[in-house]
């Protein structure tokens, strides 16, 4: 009998700390999004002019209509168009326009700017892209 106490009693604990855990694992705040793939890739060289964007594949939904491309100047890829997310909210395209024998440089948020966020409204951490074009 005593046994059988001692192992419900165990049993009810195991239990209770594993429900403990859940509520504290689901209820954490959520962590910032992270890049999955940007096309082309980053610190690539030699990238062909006739790509016609830039893509970001994310984790995770982002916050439809909000992003921040930072940067400027002759290293900030021409914009050809209307920048969007795909319906999922997972992958975001630049249009660009590319000239040859270019060094880009851009970046997905910055210290100041933060708009590339999670649909749960967690900002991205600033991600430094660069690539060149073939000549």
């Amino acid at each position: 009998m005593k046994k059988t106490i001692l192992l419900v009693v165990l049993g009810l604990s195991v239990l209770l700390n594993m429900v403990l855990i859940t509520i504290l694992v689901l209820n954490r705040p959520p962590g910032p999004p992270h890049v999955v793939s940007i096309s082309p890739a980053n610190d690539s060289a030699n990238v062909d002019t006739n790509l016609t964007e830039i893509r970001v594949v994310f984790d995770r939904p982002m916050m439809n209509s909000s992003w921040s491309l930072c940067g400027g100047g002759p290293k900030f890829p021409e914009i050809a168009g209307d920048l969007h997310y795909d319906a999922k909210r997972t992958t975001w395209t630049a249009p660009v326009k590319l000239k040859p024998g270019m060094a880009y440089e851009f970046w997905l948020n910055s210290e100041s700017y933060r708009n590339f966020k999670s649909a749960k409204g967690v900002s991205l951490e600033s991600v430094h892209v660069t690539f060149s074009t073939a000549p």
